[in-house]
């Protein structure tokens, strides 16, 4: 069934480790209800979507023009904002998450220098199951919208290990992650030591993954085929699923959000 998107949204709203992707529309042509959608991936074999139900954020008649998520509330799950009024006047719809409380989380935000946020670092997150998981901090996530500066990551049941924060400069942090620090909003400063990077510690990489002389988890097999890529800046292998292969998609799933008032002291995500 076609969409008529504005903003697509990658996140993990129920902290599960599987991202889910949301599709705001526009409701130009009649209705069309925003959707709901995660990406299940299978070891060998082709990802598994399914279709879930996006609960109040459904709005089958809303104009959207734009949305974003953050904490709201610094519960640890991602609240939902969706703003509309480009062809008819509707005010901007917060949805509070309510799926996944029961599971791990964790928020960093890599700063600059300046103490600012650091638009364009990379966020790389080890558990000690599943290997490694990748934020970008960007700058943008949709139309006329701009996403919080913060990588986001949910864990399931597990705890992370250890974290990479790679500046747009090139400057790398590795540090590990104490299991005191689940469930909590880790702030990052920038390196200031005089090659860019904390002495490294000795790191619990996770499956698949060893750290490497210069500090860093690298890709354990990728080491062992091409020595020579192991100080640079190599590609991650992808996690393995989390699902059993051959699962099928499961659409019985409660409605990730409810509707929640603004706050009078949010400012609008968007622009």
């Amino acid at each position: 069934m076609p969409s008529p998107v504005r903003t697509v949204l990658a996140a993990d709203f129920d902290n599960d480790q599987e991202l889910e992707v949301f599709f705001n529309n526009i409701a130009y042509r009649g209705s069309s209800a925003n959707r709901l959608f995660r990406i299940v991936r299978r070891e060998h074999s082709d990802p598994v979507i399914e279709e879930l139900n996006p609960g109040d954020a459904m709005e089958p008649e809303g104009r959207g023009t734009g949305g974003a998520v953050t904490d709201f509330d610094g519960d640890g799950l991602l609240d939902l904002i969706l703003s509309h009024g480009e062809s008819m006047a509707q005010p901007l719809s917060v949805f509070r998450g309510t799926q996944g409380a029961g599971n791990n989380w964790l928020r960093v935000i890599p700063r600059t220098r300046f103490g600012a946020f650091a638009r364009g670092a990379r966020v790389v997150l080890f558990t000690r199951r599943s290997g490694a998981h990748l934020r970008i901090i960007d700058g943008g996530s949709g139309y006329l919208c701009e996403m919080e500066p913060v990588a986001h990551f949910g864990l399931g049941q597990a705890e992370a290990s250890s974290l990479e924060v790679t500046w747009p400069d090139g400057r790398v942090v590795a540090r590990a992650v104490a299991s005191s620090e689940t469930n909590s909003v880790l702030e990052i400063p920038y390196p200031q030591g005089a090659e860019g990077q904390l002495p490294p510690a000795s790191l619990e990489c996770g499956q698949g993954f060893s750290q490497h002389e210069n500090g860093r988890c690298v890709d354990t097999d990728e080491c062992a085929a091409f020595p020579f890529v192991c100080p640079r800046e190599t590609p991650r292998r992808p996690r393995e699923a989390a699902h059993a292969p051959g699962a099928g998609p499961s659409t019985e799933l409660p409605a990730p959000w409810q509707g929640w008032p603004r706050p009078a002291s949010a400012p609008p995500p968007c622009h």
